[in-house]
Formats: structure tokens, C-alpha cells, sequence
């Protein structure tokens, strides 16, 4: 990779809002990230830096945390390894991320990753103090540019005692390419236990889920480097809850990206779900903006 004096700025939020069940999102949500990598170094090292920003508003009261991470990374050979820390002030015992991925031919990847005080930690264990320890293996098989497929495994160890294990597996196959349009099906199955289900946050002791997603991306206009792309999604899905049953679930989106210039460019959408936690059902709305270029 060749040396570079620009900067690699990135951003994603979302915002949502919930009316019926509370016990996943609370009435409302909302949840940022920004990112700023160094330019890459001709050894295929960069540096970065992060901010991030995560609440929710539930029956017991409104939470809200923020957090800082800075790292470093490293690309080669079909290898990518990263480390780094975070946490919500400067003067606290930081976390630790470690990662690792490798690409064994043009066919199989896998990938590891720990994280202590992990941001997978569920808000309202973070409110009493609580931290999570994750650990993830994913292994992932693509046959070409229309079918890939994925199997993860993880763990989240709370310092509460409760251990959260899950399994999913996804398939992703593209049905339809054009010059300007492109559709891809998603097919996933996942599952979930948790080792103790008497929690102040949502912690069901088993839960199942296998889903479907159709997605399409139209290329609206283009021009020179400077284009414009419609994208909808909707899927559905069958969830199982231990102690209530099954029970359908629904998620639609529709969104936009520019690109505004060769190297920048901003997207944004709009989105809705419907689905049932501790049997409520709750619908929930919800926006999104994102960013990325060159400094």
C-alpha cells in the first residue's frame, strides 16, 4: 500500500423511536460513531482515533453513555490485524479490542476478536456499572461475487454472572445484476441463551430467529464521479422467545447514497420493525445518516 498524507474521516448514526414493548430499544433511541484513520503507511499500518455515543429512554429512566478509542491496524497478504483501547474517560481502566482476520484462499476467510468492556454490553447492565467481556470467531465462505455465506460464534461474559452465547448463520445470494440494478436475498438463522434471565435489561434464557431479507439497489444517475443510488430493503422473519411463543417479525428501509466527489460521500434512510420482546410487540421507527471521505 502506498504512503498518503490524507486523512480517512467516517461517521454513522442512527436515531429511533418505540411505541408498545420497552424492554430492548425504550420509547426512544439514538446511537453515533465517528472515526478518523491516518493515511495508510507503505507497510500497511494506519492509526486511529474514535468517538462513539450510545442512549435510550426506558420506563426505569434514561441512559446515556459516550466513549473514546484509539488503535492501530495492519494490512497485508490477505492479513488484517488491529488493537486498540477505549473507554468513557481518560482517568478509568481502559478496554481492550484485539482482532484478527485472514483470507486462507479466495474462498475461506476467518476472523477472531475480543473485546473487554465491550460495547455489546447491554445499556442498562452498563447503568449498574456493569462491563462485558465478547469473544467472537466468524468463518466465512465465498464462492464468487454472487453467494457468500457466514457462521459466527460468540460469547458475552457480564460481570453480573450472566454469560450470553449465540450462534448465526447467514447466506447471501445475488438474484439480479444490471448496469443500474442490482438485487441480493439474505437468508439468516441465529439462536440465543442466556445464562440467567431474572436481569434489569432484556435477557430472555433462549430465543430463535431464522429470517429472510430482499434487498435492491438502483443506480439512479451517474455522472463523471458523481452519482446518486436508491436502496429498499424488507425482510421477515420467525422468532421464538422461551415462555411466549413464536411470533412473526418485520423490518422495511429505504434509503439514498451521493457520491458527491471521487472521494466523498453520504448516505442516509429511513426504517421501520416490528416485533415482539417478552410477548409485547413494539414498532419502531427509525433514521440514518453516515459519512465518509478524504481529509
Amino acid at each position: 500500500m502506498a504512503g498518503s498524507s490524507a486523512l480517512l474521516p467516517r461517521g454513522e448514526g442512527s436515531f429511533g423511536r418505540s411505541r408498545g414493548g420497552s424492554a430492548v430499544n425504550g420509547s426512544r433511541d439514538g446511537e453515533y460513531r465517528l472515526r478518523l484513520n491516518s493515511p495508510w503507511h507503505e507497510d500497511g499500518y494506519r492509526a486511529y482515533i474514535e468517538q462513539s455515543w450510545r442512549w435510550g429512554d426506558y420506563d426505569g429512566g434514561a441512559e446515556r453513555r459516550s466513549r473514546w478509542g484509539v488503535g492501530i491496524e495492519r494490512r497485508w497478504l490477505r492479513r488484517h490485524w488491529w488493537a486498540g483501547v477505549s473507554g468513557e474517560n481518560a482517568s478509568d481502566d481502559p478496554g481492550v479490542e484485539l482482532g484478527w482476520s485472514q483470507w486462507l484462499d479466495d474462498r475461506w476467510q476467518y476472523q477472531l476478536l475480543t473485546q473487554f468492556q465491550s460495547p455489546e454490553t447491554p445499556l442498562r447492565a452498563e447503568r449498574s456499572d456493569r462491563e462485558g467481556r465478547l469473544y467472537q470467531a466468524q468463518v466465512t465462505w465465498r464462492q464468487n461475487e454472487s453467494r457468500q455465506a457466514t457462521l459466527t460464534l460468540g460469547a458475552l461474559d457480564i460481570s453480573d454472572g450472566n454469560l450470553r452465547s449465540d450462534v448465526t448463520a447467514g447466506l447471501s445470494q445475488r438474484v439480479q445484476a444490471s448496469a443500474h440494478h442490482r438485487t441480493r436475498l439474505r437468508g439468516s438463522l441465529s439462536a440465543e441463551h442466556n445464562s440467567q434471565s431474572e436481569t434489569d435489561y432484556y435477557s430472555p434464557a433462549d430465543t430463535r430467529s431464522a429470517g429472510v431479507t430482499l434487498e435492491h439497489d438502483w443506480l439512479t444517475w451517474r455522472r463523471y464521479d458523481h452519482a446518486f443510488t436508491q436502496n429498499v430493503s424488507l425482510g421477515t422473519a420467525s422468532e421464538w422467545e422461551r415462555g411466549y411463543g413464536s411470533a412473526p417479525g418485520y423490518d422495511a428501509r429505504y434509503g439514498h447514497v451521493w457520491q458527491l466527489t471521487r472521494t466523498w460521500s453520504i448516505n442516509y434512510g429511513v426504517g421501520w420493525g416490528s416485533h415482539e420482546y417478552e410477548g409485547e410487540r413494539e414498532a419502531r421507527w427509525f433514521g440514518q445518516l453516515g459519512f465518509e471521505g478524504v481529509l
